[in-house]
C-alpha cells in the first residue's frame, strides 16, 4: 500500500465575505518529492490556493491533509513548521531588504550563514 500525498486538498472551497467564490471545489495531490505547477488566467484562484496552503487563508469548506491527516487551525506558523514555505512574486514583505533577506523573514537562526 502506499504512502497517504504529503499534501492534499480535497475539494476545497474558499468564498469570501463578499461573496466572492474564490476556490470552487478544487483537488489537488501532492507527493512528496513531486512539483508541480499551477497554471491559468488571472483570478482563477491560483494564489488562493497557495494562500490556503501556507494557512494565510482558511478554506470555507472542504478539507486539506498534510501527510494524511486532516488539519485544523491551520496557519503560517502551522504550515512553515511542517515544511511548507512561499516566496511570493509580487512584491517583497520588508521592501528595505534584499530578495534573499525576504526569502528568510521569520527563519531565525536558519538565517545567520550569509553574509551580507
Amino acid at each position: 500500500m502506499s504512502a497517504a500525498p504529503l499534501l492534499e486538498l480535497d475539494r476545497v472551497v474558499k468564498v469570501y465575505e463578499n461573496g466572492t467564490v474564490a476556490l470552487d471545489e478544487v483537488s489537488i495531490s501532492v507527493n512528496e518529492g513531486e512539483v508541480h505547477a499551477l497554471v491559468g488566467a488571472n483570478g482563477a484562484g491560483k494564489s488562493t490556493v497557495i494562500k490556503v496552503v501556507a494557512g494565510a487563508e482558511a478554506p470555507s469548506g472542504g478539507t486539506l491533509r498534510w501527510a494524511g491527516e486532516p488539519v485544523v487551525n491551520w496557519s503560517p506558523g502551522k504550515a512553515r513548521d511542517s515544511g511548507v514555505g512561499t516566496v511570493h512574486q509580487s512584491f517583497p514583505l520588508a521592501p528595505e531588504l534584499s530578495a534573499l533577506e525576504n526569502v528568510f523573514i521569520g527563519q531565525g537562526t536558519a538565517f545567520r550563514w550569509w553574509n551580507r
